[in-house]
């Protein structure tokens, strides 16, 4: 009976060995959570582990990523990181695995990526375009529009406790952009681009546009002369209508800067308007934060000083809140550490 028991219990130990030798290596469960850090440290510290070689090529071993893995499998670890890297893995003669970025397929991701990108830019710039943008501003709308934001200033100054100033600057924005010259003129130099331009701007830097030359400044696209004559006529307009005792907003203005603490229209109605403007006092900012966030900014400087009144701003910021790289839910990456 000894001997019988002995010879099973070998039978099943064997039998137990070669399922274990048969399966495939890459399912073994992994942890890994450890700090950012460069590809090639992330590879040998899976090579120790998991007892499989692995290697990064030249174009992505010092790429930050960083890895937060809880009982996964070998494979998942692998596939999030090629997916994060825009890479893929090689099996070799000697049974190790190389990670490498072929130029085709890179290529072609980052043209799918560009693209939407591109058709996100496009919708959240028609989100925030003036809708009256295509043809030039008239004085009826203008007009128009001071009168409806009067009856909202003075609707505020006699009922202040049932407003905010949050509440106040919302409600008077939408109106005030679509007569703002600013606004428009900013708008109208974008419409100038091919967003995919845009895309080639590496993150976390930026480009200035400019008539002016310059060693850092690029051209606008077009000639942008007739959208600053464009400009000054609105701006002409639109301060000639402020300064309306009827349909104006001036006379309402320091009322309301005395009761709720800020002017509701600083920023997108100048009431100062030059009487001309050289093409080299405009400067158009385009500045890549992220994959898809732009902040553009356009700065008009009147006259010769560099005082901060001197100058006039407008902006428009484009950006997702919340997106989403669709990678596996367990496997969180970046390509560059957080700095807070």
């Amino acid at each position: 009976m000894q001997r019988v028991w002995s010879w099973g219990w070998l039978l099943l130990t064997l039998s137990v060995a070669s399922a274990q030798s048969d399966a495939d290596p890459l399912q073994q469960r992994v942890r890994f959570r450890e700090p950012a850090q460069p590809v090639r440290q992330i590879l040998q510290t899976l090579s120790r582990r998991a007892e499989i070689r692995f290697v990064a090529a030249p174009e992505v071993k010092d790429e930050i990523v960083l890895i937060d893995a809880e009982n996964l499998s070998l494979r998942q670890v692998m596939d999030g990181l090629a997916l994060a890297l825009d890479a893929e893995w090689t099996p070799q003669p000697d049974g190790s695995y190389r990670l490498s970025r072929p130029v085709k397929r890179a290529q072609q991701r980052r043209a799918r990526d560009d693209a939407h990108i591109v058709q996100f830019w496009r919708e959240e710039l028609k989100k925030r375009t003036p809708e009256n943008l295509e043809r030039p501003l008239t004085e009826a709308e203008v007009r128009a529009t001071m009168r409806r934001l009067r009856e909202m200033m003075q609707e505020a100054l006699a009922q202040p406790d049932r407003q905010s100033r949050f509440d106040n600057l919302m409600n008077f924005y939408k109106p005030l952009e679509q007569i703002s010259p600013l606004t428009r003129l900013l708008h109208r130099l974008l419409a100038q681009f091919d967003l995919r331009e845009l895309t080639r701007i590496p993150i976390n830097e930026q480009r200035v546009y400019s008539v002016r030359p310059g060693r850092y400044l690029l051209p606008f696209p077009k000639d942008a002369e007739p959208l600053v004559r464009e400009f000054l006529r609105e701006m002409a307009m639109v301060s000639s209508v402020y300064r309306d005792p009827t349909d104006g907003l001036a006379d309402l203005v320091s009322r309301f800067e005395q009761q709720f603490g800020f002017d509701p229209v600083e920023y997108l109605l100048p009431p100062a308007a030059p009487k001309q403007l050289p093409q080299h006092e405009i400067y158009l900012q385009v500045v890549r934060q992220s994959e898809l966030t732009l902040a553009i900014r356009l700065y008009i400087r009147r006259g010769e000083g560099v005082r901060e009144a001197d100058i006039m701003t407008d902006s428009v910021y484009l950006y997702q809140r919340g997106a989403s790289l669709n990678l596996p839910e367990e496997i969180r990456w970046r390509e560059q550490p957080i700095m807070w």
